[in-house]
């Protein structure tokens, strides 16, 4: 049986900016994460210099900034998306170290300022999905509302996870240079690389994706059926 609706609490105009946020999340969002990651591990755009990583940051900013404003929004909702967009300001001002570092990583001020950027852009997607429950749960359909809310649960806990094992990583490498075991890390980490970045990145950021999705579509009924009435 289909869970009963309830009035859904955004304005009319209210809804129009966030359907127009939504979808373009939907695109920036998995564009912004590749580009960084991509640049950041001096994969791909070296031969363009920063301004591969500094527009796709940019268009995210732009992309916040246009999600909806905060005297139509709920409380809670504003106070994520103010947060949402102070921190794609800041990564967008830190994304050209990571093309630096990828150049010169070596040098500990690049160093430093790309470990800012990717601590930036990790709060930023947890906060991504602390956005989306936050408007789904003044949607009508109770039923997509505990949908989106468990997929954000659990991304949230996926990428906190990876960041603290992450860091484990880090803080136990730094610790111990000389263990003999750190000596065959390198050729261990490759064979289980891949699977964390699945299991910590591309996953909680499929399921933003999907959560992303199914917020808009509600969002475009609500707006539908206001247009029918």
């Amino acid at each position: 049986m289909d869970a009963p609706a309830q009035p859904c609490r955004l304005p009319t105009r209210c809804l129009a900016g966030l359907i127009q946020g939504l979808s373009a999340l939907l695109w920036v969002l998995p564009v912004a994460v590749v580009v960084c990651v991509q640049t950041a591990r001096h994969i791909a755009w070296q031969g363009h210099g920063p301004w591969p990583v500094v527009v796709v940051t940019g268009w995210l900013w732009w992309t916040l900034t246009r999600l909806v404003r905060a005297a139509e929004a709920p409380q809670a909702l504003a106070r994520s998306v103010r947060r949402g967009r102070l921190l794609a300001l800041m990564l967008w001002g830190l994304s050209p170290f990571l093309h630096w570092h990828a150049r010169v990583p070596d040098h500990p001020w690049f160093s430093f300022m790309t470990l800012a950027a990717g601590l930036t852009g990790w709060l930023l997607l947890i906060e991504c999905n602390r956005i989306i429950p936050r408007v789904v749960d003044a949607c009508p359909d109770l039923a997509v509302m505990h949908e989106v809310n468990a997929f954000c649960r659990l991304n949230r806990a996926l990428f906190v996870s990876g960041g603290i094992l992450w860091a484990g990583l880090q803080i136990l490498s730094r610790a111990m240079p000389t263990w003999e075991g750190m000596e065959r890390w390198p050729p261990a980490w490759r064979h289980v690389e891949a699977p964390l970045w699945m299991l910590f990145l591309v996953t909680p950021l499929a399921l933003t994706l999907v959560g992303l999705w199914k917020t808009r579509q509600t969002l475009w009924a609500e707006l539908c059926r206001r247009a029918g009435d």
